[in-house]
């Protein structure tokens, strides 16, 4: 199933979570190696949605509040490197998408 184009990413996912130094996980270390910065969020919110535009999501697992989506690519940044990584995306009980993560992978 292709995640549809209208689905929600909630701008501060990107600036206050994935772009965010955080002590707990190196999310935005790993975007950093192509160039990924505050400064780059949208880009990093087009590289999101071009790949869940070209790639089937799997059903990872049905809770309560619906259905979660995996969408595994590669997102390039500013840097032009290559990031292989695994996006969630849940669709709710109440008929939309929205983006939940993104996860490193490693090559």
């Amino acid at each position: 199933m292709r995640i549809p184009p209208d689905a929600l990413i909630a701008s501060t996912k990107l600036t206050h979570y994935l772009l965010t130094p955080r002590v707990k996980d190196g999310k935005s270390k790993y975007l950093a190696q192509s160039g990924f910065a505050l400064a780059s969020a949208d880009r990093l919110e087009t590289e999101i949605r071009r790949v869940a535009a070209e790639r089937d999501g799997i059903i990872d697992r049905v809770r309560e509040h619906g259905t979660y989506y995996t969408v595994e690519g590669e997102i390039v940044g500013p840097l032009s490197v290559p990031l292989p990584v695994k996006l969630i995306w849940l669709h709710r009980t109440d008929g939309v998408f929205s983006f939940v993560t993104l996860v490193p992978q490693r090559k």
